[in-house]
């Protein structure tokens, strides 16, 4: 992710992002975030804000995974379909013509899943689209999830912990809390934990560990 994100000139980096991650409730605090993100900018001294959307999975469209809300709009505007194309067209080339620069940064093509295409896919639209901020809601977990390839967002979110992908994350809630933990990162402006994030103290010092 971060061979390819570099190569395009890290777009992730073009606009200021709110993280989500958590077992449950994550989709929900994502597209409520961003509502009101979109609100809250509408008043800004912005001409025309724009608050970019990054959710998985989709429901009814494929397109719905990226979505854009423009001037405080609670109804956002899809990825059409040319640009997905588009970005999809231009990320299998760039991997055709750079896999021996792949290689050397110890990356392996082999590796590179769905997730991590359509995500930079998501960036480079959310990008060519001059997003002022864009909420990313994590896939799975956290440490190793491909949202995570950003350097500090504004705010980080987690909003549960508990038993899920325990072949991914681990088998007891401290394992999952620390994959999920790894998206809070120095530099950042504040933390929002969910409520069974704090009710058992080996998964909040685990929180507090990383925020130290």
């Amino acid at each position: 992710m971060k061979v390819l994100c570099g190569l395009l000139g890290d777009p992730q980096e073009s606009f200021k992002k709110i993280h989500v991650a958590g077992t449950n409730g994550k989709g929900s605090v994502s597209i409520k975030t961003a509502v009101g993100l979109s609100k809250m900018l509408n008043y800004s001294t912005s001409p025309s804000p724009k608050v970019g959307l990054f959710i998985s999975p989709h429901i009814s469209t494929f397109r719905e995974r990226c979505q854009i809300f423009c001037s405080g709009e609670e109804k956002a505007t899809f990825i059409p379909k040319r640009s997905v194309i588009r970005h999809i067209r231009r990320i299998f080339r760039l991997i055709d013509q750079n896999m021996d620069k792949i290689h050397e940064a110890g990356g392996d093509v082999q590796a590179i899943r769905f997730f991590d295409i359509i995500t930079i896919m998501a960036f480079l639209e959310f990008r060519d689209q001059a997003c002022d901020y864009v909420v990313l809601e994590c896939g799975v977990g956290g440490r190793l999830d491909a949202t995570n390839v950003i350097r500090a967002p504004e705010v980080a979110a987690i909003t549960s912990i508990g038993l899920d992908h325990t072949e991914m994350l681990g088998n007891t809630l401290p394992e999952i809390a620390f994959e999920k933990s790894k998206i809070i990162k120095p530099e950042m402006k504040g933390v929002v934990l969910g409520p069974t994030c704090q009710q058992q103290d080996e998964v909040f010092n685990q929180f507090k560990l990383q925020a130290q």
